[in-house]
């Protein structure tokens, strides 16, 4: 997350992107923090295709495993096609804070409320739009005995806000509450749909997702 000051110009950029439209839009009675947060969370420059995940050998090996499976979610849909994901990803790798680069790391609760998250949240994301480098922490003091589906499909959900998505619609990968995706642990083509929005592709199919999808942003 980043926080700082914004020029008019800069703002003038940032409302152009359908994310930020849509959050402004949702947030034109709240208050300024909220407006502030949900520019943060954007992708302040287009974001890639390309990125290098680095996993903390300090998690346990469920949860390294897991953050493997979350990776794979998302190539098994997106290696090919229009604009094919490439993901490298590397266990016990020196994060560097470079760009495009996702860096899984083992944490606690009280770590991702000192990052502006929730203590009830698993994990949570902190996505510098600058540079499209990411950082998800893992509060590993959170319910010990997870299914390796469910630690899987957690990864994948932080994934998709490491690539600049958003929380949306029930029944997708990035809906935002807990059994809200039934059972997805792979990116629906709803979301599949956002990943393409994001990055100027509005016309797409997949093997997958012939039709293409379709989605909305949700809180």
């Amino acid at each position: 997350m980043i926080v700082g000051t914004i020029s008019i110009a800069a703002l003038s950029r940032l409302t152009r992107m359908p994310f930020v439209r849509m959050v402004l839009q949702s947030h034109m009675k709240s208050s300024l923090i909220e407006i502030v947060i949900a520019i943060s969370l954007c992708a302040c420059t287009s974001p890639g295709q390309d990125y290098n995940i680095i996993i903390d050998s300090k998690l346990p090996l469920a949860w390294q495993q897991a953050s493997v499976d979350g990776s794979q979610a998302w190539l098994d849909v997106l290696s090919t096609g229009k604009l094919p994901l490439k993901l490298t990803t590397v266990i016990g790798g020196d994060c560097t804070g470079s760009s495009n680069e996702i860096c899984i790391v083992a944490s606690t609760s009280q770590g991702i409320v000192d990052i502006g998250g929730s203590a009830a949240m698993l994990a949570s994301t902190s996505r510098n739009g600058m540079n499209q480098h990411s950082d998800i922490y893992i509060a590993l003091d959170k319910v010990p005995n997870l299914s390796q589906i469910y630690m899987g499909q957690s990864i994948a959900h932080e994934l998709g806000h490491a690539m600049a998505l958003g929380h949306t619609q029930a029944d997708t990968l990035m809906c935002a509450s807990i059994g809200c995706e039934e059972g997805n642990v792979k990116p629906t083509c709803d979301d599949i749909d956002q990943w393409m929005n994001i990055r100027g592709i509005t016309q797409w199919s997949l093997p997958e997702c012939p039709y293409g999808g379709s989605y909305h942003f949700e809180n």
